[in-house]
């Protein structure tokens, strides 16, 4: 396969936040290869039959769809990084040999259908494949370098950076001494959080601090987002955003920044509005 599009289909539908993620992936990829895509789709299953042996197979029936096109060498390494990050199944139209399958780790299910299409009857089959058979199968010469590439830590910085140098090329005297103290609360599904739902720089700990929200149990959390440098007792003190975070409740990686002008409940992707609650003193 030198290139075409491929599904990845999800049990959930997707967040704001995480179609905002990965509309800044899609940039990050076609910043060295022009011809990568990203669209976000309902998925079609056509028959009762089908959907049965979906749910079987894999537990659930996919409620959202990410459609990707691009060249093969670009878009399996990008289905690897985007499964292990959202989760999901790659639906592919053809596979190799059962016997080939099963000498490879990971999990698969071929699905049959059968449906009309005008006066013509269309049968045939699909596989459903996890992450681990895409690294496996599709990408097993990639090496830890190119699946640094695609992976979405490479794209943190993007993502932050127009926010967190920003503000830190202010000074730190510039920055609030206090801050409102926010307690978020959904009204559809009682989902409750305080955080403050914006970038802010605390002076207590020296460093910036972010709203994420976990794609795994949609807690809402705040974590540092910068680390202190300071090359000499010459020089100033200098910040560079940290590469890895995770849930501050089940500790998953699939974190995704979160702020209150842009993003909805991470529960249920309804309005979210909060309540203020108290003062935070920042600097003493």
């Amino acid at each position: 396969m030198d290139g075409g599009c491929l599904d990845i289909w999800l049990e959930e539908r997707l967040s704001e936040s995480s179609i905002r993620v990965l509309s800044c992936y899609e940039g990050y990829i076609n910043s060295f290869s022009n011809t990568f895509s990203i669209k976000f789709e309902e998925p079609e299953i056509k028959t009762e039959h089908e959907e049965k042996q979906i749910r079987n197979a894999i537990g659930y029936i996919p409620k959202q769809q990410i459609s990707i096109c691009g060249w093969a060498n670009t878009i399996f390494p990008a289905f690897e990084a985007i499964m292990k990050k959202y989760g999901g199944y790659l639906k592919i139209p053809v596979g190799a040999e059962k016997e080939v399958f099963e000498k490879l780790k990971g999990h698969w299910f071929k699905i049959k259908y059968k449906h009309k299409v005008a006066t013509i009857v269309m049968s045939g089959y699909y596989h459903l494949i996890d992450v681990e058979f895409v690294a496996k199968y599709f990408n097993e010469k990639s090496d830890d370098e190119e699946r640094e590439l695609f992976d979405f830590k490479s794209i943190f910085s993007d993502f932050l950076k127009k926010d967190f140098y920003k503000n830190r090329e202010s000074s730190i005297n510039e920055h609030p001494t206090h801050i409102e103290k926010r307690k978020f609360i959904c009204k559809n599904c009682d989902l409750e959080a305080t955080v403050y739902g914006e970038m802010y720089y605390d002076h207590g700990c020296h460093n910036y601090i972010a709203t994420f929200t976990c794609s795994q149990c949609n807690n809402l959390f705040e974590h540092l987002i910068s680390e202190m440098r300071w090359p000499d007792l010459k020089s100033p003190i200098e910040y560079d955003l940290i590469k890895d975070i995770v849930c501050m409740n089940c500790g998953s990686e699939k974190v995704i920044v979160w702020n209150k002008n842009e993003d909805k409940c991470p529960k249920c992707n309804s309005d979210i509005a909060y309540e203020i609650v108290g003062t935070i003193q920042l600097k003493v």
